[in-house]
C-alpha cells in the first residue's frame, strides 16, 4: 500500500509542478513586499532584512512537509458514499490515512524539493549568508515532524464533519486562514503584540509553520524545547480525542448513500 501511494503521487507530476510554481510566485511576491518595508527600518520583531528573507524562503519548505490534504479527499468520500467500501476492509482509518500522507509526501518532496532549492540558490545566493543561520538541528527536525502530525490530526478532525455537512471545504479554508494569520505564514509572529500575540501563543497553528521555522532560523534554542514540546503534545492529544469522537458520532449518522 505504501509503495502504491508513492507511485500514484509521482505520476501526477503536472499537479506537483503547478504547486511548485505557485509556491515560488508566493515567495517572490512576499519577499518583494518585505524588502520594500526594510528600506525604512533595520529590525522588525527581532528580524533583520536578511533574517526575514531566510524566514520566507524556509516557509514553503516547511509547508511542503507539514501540509496535508486529507480533509478534502476523505470528506468527499464520505459525502459521495464512497466511504462505504472502506468500512468493509480490514484496515484502520487513521493508520491508512497516515501511511497515504507519508507516501504522497515522499513522492512529492523527491520531485519538488531539489528544484525549489536549486531555484532559490540561483536567485538568492547573493542576498543571504548561511553563516547567519544558527539553528538547533535536532529540535528543528523534531518540531517539523510534530507539526506534520498535528496538521494531520487537525485534518482528521475536520474530515468526519462531512457526516453532517455537504462540504468540508469551508472548514479547511478556515484552517488555512488561521494558519495564515496565527501560524506565521503571513509574517513572523514575533511582530504581533498585546492580546493578538496572546491568542497566537495559545494557538495550535504556530506549531505547523512558525515553530519549526523558528528553530531552523535560530530564533528558538534548545532551552525552548520543553515548553513547546509540552504545548504541541497537548494539542495533538486534544485533536486526536476530538477527531475520534466526531468520527464515532458521525459513523452512526452515515448511510451507504453518503452523508
Amino acid at each position: 500500500m505504501f509503495v502504491n501511494y508513492i507511485q500514484t503521487a509521482v505520476e501526477f507530476k503536472m499537479d506537483i509542478l503547478v504547486m511548485l510554481i505557485e509556491s515560488l510566485v508566493s515567495v517572490f511576491g512576499g519577499l518583494v513586499l518585505w524588502i520594500a518595508i526594510f528600506r525604512n527600518t533595520q529590525n522588525i520583531g527581532g528580524y533583520t532584512s536578511t533574517g526575514t528573507i531566510i524566514y520566507f524562503l524556509l516557509l514553503p519548505v516547511i509547508n511542503f512537509i507539514t501540509f496535508t490534504n486529507i480533509a478534502d479527499d476523505l470528506g468527499d468520500q464520505i459525502r459521495l458514499g464512497e466511504f462505504s467500501s472502506f468500512l468493509i476492509k480490514p484496515i484502520e482509518l487513521w493508520r491508512t490515512q497516515f501511511v497515504k500522507m507519508i507516501s504522497e509526501k515522499i513522492g512529492f518532496l523527491s520531485f519538488v524539493l531539489p528544484i525549489y532549492c536549486f531555484v532559490l540558490f540561483i536567485v538568492f545566493r547573493s542576498f543571504i549568508s548561511l553563516d547567519e543561520i544558527k539553528f538547533s538541528p535536532f529540535a528543528a527536525v523534531i518540531f517539523v515532524v510534530l507539526g506534520m502530525i498535528l496538521n494531520f490530526i487537525i485534518d482528521m478532525t475536520i474530515a468526519p464533519l462531512a457526516f453532517w455537512f455537504d462540504e468540508v471545504w469551508s472548514f479547511k479554508h478556515l484552517k488555512k486562514i488561521c494558519g495564515l494569520i496565527l501560524g506565521g505564514m503571513a509574517f513572523p509572529i514575533t511582530i504581533a503584540s498585546g492580546a493578538y500575540r496572546q491568542i497566537i501563543d495559545w494557538s495550535p497553528f504556530k506549531f505547523v509553520i512558525y515553530i519549526p521555522v523558528a528553530f531552523f532560523t535560530g530564533k528558538l534554542s534548545s532551552s525552548d524545547i520543553i515548553q513547546n514540546l509540552v504545548q504541541v503534545s497537548a494539542w495533538i492529544f486534544i485533536f486526536a480525542i476530538l477527531g475520534r469522537l466526531i468520527f464515532y458520532l458521525g459513523i452512526k449518522n452515515y448511510s451507504a448513500n453518503g452523508n
